[in-house]
């Protein structure tokens, strides 16, 4: 004797098991890995330090000396390097150190304001925005400072906080002019 599976079960089978398939199919599509400490700035009257933490709050470690001001930070992937903009010496540079605080590098060295430095997905490269003049404009270079050259120069206008694409083929920034739009430009040398 045969038993017969009612459809609505079977369907429900089928849905659970494709759901299942999906959702495991790839870590590559997973949404972002998981997130193993939190790197901030703190600040009083007079300086500013960079801190790391774990994601439920404890375990507070600071990992800079005192600045007089820290302007955008960012986390290298992998976590073993930091990036961000220091005002010293009159402007704002961007510098690069350990993730343990030792190491610290001026990778710019320009009058001016160099701020908002944003990793490569490979690590390898650094956008930031620097402003020349009248404009701010998104650059890219090598993470050790070298073959610094402008995404796109546009005069009069202010672009900030570039965000690289997965790929590393493009960045996407807000540009002000008049009023806020985004951008998305693509890096020379990929299709």
């Amino acid at each position: 004797m045969t038993k017969r599976i009612p459809i609505s079960l079977l369907m429900v089978v089928l849905i659970a098991a494709g759901i299942f398939v999906a959702t495991n199919a790839s870590p590559a599509r997973a949404c972002a890995e998981p997130v193993s400490r939190i790197l901030y700035s703190q600040s009083s009257e007079c300086t500013s330090t960079l801190w790391v933490m774990n994601p439920d709050g404890t375990g507070a470690s600071q990992v800079s000396l005192p600045y007089s001001l820290i302007r955008g930070i960012s986390w290298a992937p992998g976590h073993n390097k930091i990036a961000f903009s220091l005002f010293k010496d009159s402007d704002f540079e961007i510098y690069v150190m350990d993730a343990d605080g030792s190491n610290v590098t001026r990778i710019t060295d320009r009058v001016g304001t160099d701020t908002a430095p944003s990793w490569s997905p490979d690590g390898t490269r650094l956008a930031w925005a620097r402003q020349s003049g009248s404009a701010t404009n998104i650059w890219t270079m090598n993470s050790d400072g070298t073959d610094a050259a402008p995404v796109q120069e546009t005069p009069c206008v202010t672009q900030r906080a570039p965000a690289w694409s997965a790929d590393g083929s493009r960045i996407a920034y807000t540009q002000t002019v008049g009023a806020i739009r985004s951008g998305l430009a693509r890096i020379a040398g990929y299709p």
